[in-house]
């Protein structure tokens, strides 16, 4: 999960899930790419799944403001990159 701020000073998250429904990296000519060629070669297409955003409430005992989330997937290979 990551954690941003967005312009009027609210919490937003963005969780980064991996799945296997999700394509793998593509390189210039949009071919998919083997485990091997994930290792040190960097412009590579990372196909992702965005999700709709979505309204998250904060405790409330910090604050009675609410915040936003979105959810982002990709593939599992090419993750440890």
């Amino acid at each position: 999960m990551y954690k941003a701020r967005d312009n009027k000073g609210g919490k937003v998250f963005f969780n980064a899930v991996e799945h296997e429904l999700v394509g793998r990296p593509l390189d210039a000519a949009m071919v998919e790419v083997s485990d091997e060629h994930l290792r040190g070669i960097g412009s590579l297409r990372v196909p992702l799944d965005v999700g709709d955003p979505f309204e998250v409430s904060r405790r409330p005992r910090r604050s009675n403001r609410s915040g936003g989330a979105l959810t982002t997937a990709r593939s599992p290979r090419g993750a440890g990159r």
